[in-house]
């Protein structure tokens, strides 16, 4: 009899448990791999993904979540656990509205059981819409790393990264595989643009040393490409009809006669600054090396698959910017001092460049991409007439996001 009366104990015990879990998940929506068979009035999130987690010397898995903020419902969350064999989760039954995504968490997953850390990361916001019974993809992505720390145990470092426009075809090119695909359709904006796929923009990769493998050269080639097709898409001008890459065995990353060079050793271990240097090649001729080497800096970590100067190690550049706080120079200074930018080798270059990376992704992101453009076209790059405030107003609106 006791025996019995424990049983129904524990069941009982175990079902208020399993309430009470889903009572606390109840709000966070979780991934799928399939498209459904019915519609039902709501909508679906396409969340594009990278096969994995990029690691260094350490074989730990991630897993993170978005946190999404939308009215009527703050604190909603999507949770997203990266798959090695899927490019995108399938999130269903999604209420139509408008989303805002403003920062996403970092949690441990796959027995990696000794990273306890844990920090709200506040990005910039952007939203979507979900429109009934229609797809809509999210245009950018979580990218995490992990590095080797000389002490032994490891670090996290995590990006937000916008999609280029192959990557996003190459998702809607599976995703159109998907059984009951056809059924649902893509919400306005969200469709394929014919012609995009495979097509190349002139990029030819030469190589003098036999240090380098095929894959690499590759590798270097899409970078090029979808730096040529990303840049020239945001800043509305024509795309570079030949750029010549060649790897080199010495020597650091940079232009001459027309001719992008990359040392073999930054290639190889994904230090190549790739996309900041094809956007030198690409912008308006400009004595200003606070714009340019912002510009660049600022769109390498965007769009760059290798880290590169001053990324060397992976980390955003706003965390950058306050691991220098005591270091950092004003914004007007940069602006009117070309020669910071020109001392190689020295900690204060490096910190120009963090500082302009940073100042300049804030503008595109706070103000968006027509008024960067605006600025790249207007003459003397006037900072005041394009965006209605000097540049010491400036400074204070981006100082204050990133150290808010």
């Amino acid at each position: 009899m006791f025996y019995k009366f424990a049983k129904v104990l524990v069941i009982l015990f175990l079902c208020i448990a399993y309430s009470t879990l889903f009572l606390c998940i109840s709000h966070a929506i979780g991934p799928r791999y399939k498209l459904p068979s019915t519609l039902n009035g709501n909508g679906i999130l396409i969340v594009p993904q990278k096969a994995t987690a990029e690691h260094t010397e350490l074989p730990f898995d991630f897993g993170y979540h978005y946190v999404l903020s939308c009215k009527p419902k703050p604190g909603f969350e999507i949770k997203i656990i990266p798959n090695p064999s899927k490019n995108f989760h399938i999130i269903d039954n999604f209420p139509p509205g408008k989303y805002t995504i403003d920062g996403y968490n970092i949690e441990p997953a796959g027995g990696w059981l000794t990273y306890s850390y844990k920090q709200f990361r506040t990005i910039p916001p952007f939203s979507f819409n979900i429109e009934p019974n229609k797809i809509t993809m999210l245009s950018r992505i979580v990218v995490i790393t992990m590095k080797a720390k000389p002490g032994g145990g490891g670090r996290e470092y995590s990006r937000i990264k916008y999609l280029t426009e192959p990557e996003k075809q190459n998702v809607l090119t599976s995703l159109e595989k998907a059984k009951n695909y056809k059924l649902w359709g893509m919400a306005q904006g969200h469709a394929r643009i014919p012609g995009v796929v495979n097509k190349g923009s002139g990029v030819v990769v030469s190589s003098k040393t036999d240090r380098v493998s095929q894959t690499d050269i590759e590798r270097v080639k899409r970078e090029a490409e979808n730096a040529n097709t990303a840049i020239c898409s945001i800043l509305a001008i024509e795309k570079k009809e030949t750029i010549e890459v060649c790897i080199v065995d010495e020597g650091i990353v940079h232009v001459s006669g027309g001719i992008l060079y990359l040392p073999v050793r930054h290639v190889k271990n994904k230090k190549a600054a790739i996309v900041s240097s094809i956007t030198y090649m690409l912008l308006r001729p400009t004595r200003n090396r606070f714009f340019s080497a912002g510009l660049g800096t600022y769109f390498q970590e965007r769009f760059g698959e290798d880290d590169g100067f001053p990324r060397m190690t992976g980390e955003p550049l706003d965390d950058l910017v306050r691991q220098h706080k005591d270091q950092l120079v004003p914004i007007h200074e940069l602006a009117n001092n070309n020669q910071i930018f020109r001392q190689v080798g020295s900690v204060r270059r490096k910190i120009a460049f963090i500082e302009a990376g940073s100042f300049h992704g804030f503008l595109v992101e706070r103000y968006g991409e027509e008024k960067i453009r605006e600025l790249h076209d207007s003459a003397g790059l006037k900072y005041g007439q394009v965006y209605g405030k000097n540049l010491t107003d400036l400074e204070v609106e981006w100082m204050e996001f990133v150290f808010k």
